[in-house]
């Protein structure tokens, strides 16, 4: 099945021809490497695919319901949140549902034998979706991506981080989304060969 299908998208900046025609698929499980020297638009084409950008011809079709995530060169966040609210963010709905599930189980206490009927159909399918997403295991997740890319402060604010840090948690927060299709615009900037290796695995 294919993610994305892109075709003969083009974008031009006055006379400047940067993107001329650009037709290509990428398929569930793929890896595609856009290679080409500075300036020829591999970071434009990112950006029209992620949707931040518009092209000036083509179009492009994802699959239904695909989840599609991009990591600029550089990162930027305009909040005084902390790394650790910063990596919550992708898995607002992960916690959102196991609030909501703990809320059933004190609402079972109480509840008629009709509403305990409703409650527990209802918390039967949380914890189906919370198997299929492994939600019980997200804060492990946090965890062990901060170990592997080597982000320790978990509480120091967005504005006081470096351009590194800034690149590190925001490349843990697109890779904590899971999405279907993950779109990274220099992703080893900032990391060491050991953490690039891992990556790359």
């Amino acid at each position: 099945m294919n993610i994305v299908d892109i075709f003969s998208i083009q974008k031009h900046y006055a006379a400047l021809h940067l993107l001329e025609d650009i037709s290509f698929t990428v398929g569930e499980g793929e890896k595609v490497g856009l290679i080409g020297r500075n300036g020829c638009g591999k970071s434009t084409l990112l950006k029209i695919i992620a949707g931040i950008e518009e092209s000036d011809a083509g179009y492009i079709n994802y699959a239904k319901g695909a989840q599609v995530k991009y990591l600029a060169q550089e990162a930027d966040f305009a909040c005084n949140l902390t790394v650790h609210e910063l990596l919550r963010q992708p898995l607002e709905e992960v916690y959102a549902r196991q609030q909501r599930f703990a809320h059933i189980g004190a609402e079972l206490e109480h509840a008629d034998a009709a509403r305990t009927e409703q409650l527990l159909l209802e918390q039967q399918e949380l914890q189906g979706w919370f198997d299929l997403h492994g939600a019980w295991e997200v804060e492990h997740r946090i965890e062990s991506l901060c170990h592997k890319l080597d982000i320790r402060q978990l509480d120091a604010r967005a504005h006081d981080l470096s351009g590194g840090e800034r690149k590190r948690v925001a490349l843990a927060q697109v890779l904590l989304a899971r999405p279907d299709l993950l779109l990274l615009d220099e992703p080893t900037n900032h990391l060491d060969a050991q953490t690039v290796q891992w990556l790359e695995e």
